[in-house]
């Protein structure tokens, strides 16, 4: 278990715990009928659809950067419409806001897991500087999306995750008029 100071990212300290239970283990015994033997009906499992997460694999200095799904999904759907279905906006840490991008363009997609885009910056040159806070690209999915506008087959698939986030290295996106003002 390791503790850590509310306001600093240097002091934390680790302490070694044990945990231990007590008694018998009980496994419940089970028919050829796949029925307890004290019980008549049968076994009540349930069923959990799969969940199927997405994640920005990387970023480049040049803007560019990978989104990875866990499962195949309608990426056709989602690379014509990608605005209409996902928020798109920098979780800027070094000075406490939230900041648009300018342009987020979907490149290509591959297999139906794999979708390449390019973001345009406010402020390039911002990002990437400091160890201590790092900023974030931020793609979440908007409130309100259908599920099946992503996923094939959405009694066997729900969506794991509504967002995901990438630290932002240094930039270097000679586009934007913003680096050299």
């Amino acid at each position: 278990m390791v503790l850590k100071r509310t306001h600093s990212d240097y002091i934390m300290n680790t302490y070694y715990i044990t945990v231990k239970f007590k008694g018998d283990i009980y496994v419940a015994p089970v028919a050829a009928d796949n029925t307890t033997s004290n019980d008549s009906t049968v076994a009540n499992d349930t069923f959990e659809p799969e969940k199927i997460t997405y994640n920005i694999s990387e970023i480049t200095w040049k803007s560019k950067g990978q989104i990875q799904f866990s499962q195949p999904v309608n990426m056709t759907n989602i690379a014509e419409n990608f605005l209409s279905l996902f928020d798109v906006y920098v979780d800027c840490k070094t000075r406490n806001k939230t900041e648009e991008v300018k342009g987020f363009v979907v490149t290509s997609y591959d297999n139906d897991m794999t979708l390449n885009f390019t973001a345009e910056f406010m402020w390039p040159y911002l990002y990437g500087l400091l160890n201590k806070k790092k900023d974030y690209l931020v793609i979440a999915v908007k409130n309100g999306t259908n599920e099946s506008e992503f996923i094939y087959n959405t009694t066997g698939y729900t969506l794991g995750n509504n967002n995901t986030k990438f630290s932002i290295p240094m930039q270097f996106d000679y586009r934007s008029t913003n680096f050299f003002s």
